[in-house]
């Protein structure tokens, strides 16, 4: 059993998480929003103003959609609230803490639900069957020390197996 340091994360370094992971997966959409207009461009030049206007207007309002699609998400709520984590073999569960401490209350993950777990340097990011775009966010520096930290990456990697992604 892990018990972590209490935490609460920014949302601003989770929708950092979320857009970086949704421009990789899904960049040719943004491409597709201002490259048919440099391309008329060639023909007259007027083209090219539209192709401004749609990467200063229409580009950041897609970037919005994405920000209020994800952003009321249960994991993404779960990431940035104020809470501890408490890992087992058999779960992952999350108590929330209110200001002063106090446990408010907890949500448990069961191992079975996981789809895959990507471990980076600053964060660990959990996927759950059904949700593609959507995950739950524990950063690194949550672990008293790195001892700490290596030992989750043991457990995960004898939970998860082939679906831990380093």
């Amino acid at each position: 059993m892990i018990e972590t340091n209490v935490y609460k994360l920014a949302a601003g370094a989770y929708m950092r998480e979320l857009f970086s992971c949704y421009l990789r997966r899904k960049w040719y959409l943004f491409v597709l929003v201002a490259c048919p207009w440099f391309l008329l461009s060639f023909l007259n030049l007027n083209f090219i103003y539209v192709g401004i206007i749609a990467i200063f207007i229409i580009i950041p309002m897609l970037l919005g959609f994405v920000y209020y699609f994800y952003a009321f998400s249960e994991e993404c709520i779960a990431s940035i609230r104020k809470g501890k984590i408490w890992i087992d073999e058999n779960i992952i569960k999350r108590i929330y803490l209110d200001d002063d401490g106090e446990t408010i209350g907890e949500k448990a993950y069961s191992w079975d639900m996981a789809d895959r777990c990507v471990v980076a340097s600053r964060s660990f990011r959990f996927y759950f069957c059904g949700k593609k775009d959507v995950f739950l966010l524990v950063p690194s520096s949550i672990f008293e020390s790195e001892s700490q930290r290596e030992n989750f990456i043991a457990l995960l990697k004898s939970i998860l197996r082939d679906r831990l992604i380093m």
